[in-house]
């Protein structure tokens, strides 16, 4: 993603609180997935998924999380959320984000995630109405041009023994 004046506009922030913090000194990593999954809710509101559109029955759910943790946090220090959609179909919405601390701007973790759209009544997943599938053509079309980031769609490689 742009870092600097085209950095694309935190869409989540924080800072690290006193119970997020481990025996080591650093926010647990359980955080991380809790920052991630505050920061997702507010990702999805911007193309109509929000929770008065949960309300109605339907809403995104969480299929795949795939969490990668490059830096520590620590105890106070202020981060910022960014992300973007991937790519989406009539059912499913693949999202990438990114947790930067704030004072340089750095990686600390970043979180891809597959969301399923679900009648939450019948806990099937069923299509998005055609505005929402539009809303989310459109924010991947405005980011087609951005290079797919190096991490999205890695996997853990098993290790040899095992």
């Amino acid at each position: 993603m742009p870092t600097g004046d085209d950095a694309p506009t935190p869409h989540f922030t924080g800072r690290v609180e006193p119970a997020w913090i481990d025996y080591n000194g650093h926010m647990t990593e359980s955080r991380y997935l809790a920052v991630f999954s505050r920061a997702s809710d507010v990702l999805v509101a911007r193309f109509g998924a929000g929770p008065d559109y949960a309300a109605g029955g339907c809403s995104l759910f969480t299929a795949e999380t795939h969490l990668i943790h490059l830096r520590e946090l620590r105890l106070g220090a202020a981060f910022r959320v960014i992300g973007r959609v991937l790519g989406a179909d009539a059912r499913r919405v693949h999202i990438w984000q990114e947790l930067r601390r704030a004072d340089d701007d750095a990686v600390a973790a970043t979180c891809e995630q597959m969301l399923l759209h679900v009648a939450v009544a019948e806990g099937r997943v069923c299509p998005m109405p055609a505005a929402m599938q539009a809303r989310l053509a459109a924010l991947v079309a405005a980011d087609v041009a951005l290079p797919l980031p190096a991490a999205a769609g890695r996997a853990i490689r098993r290790l040899s023994g095992g």
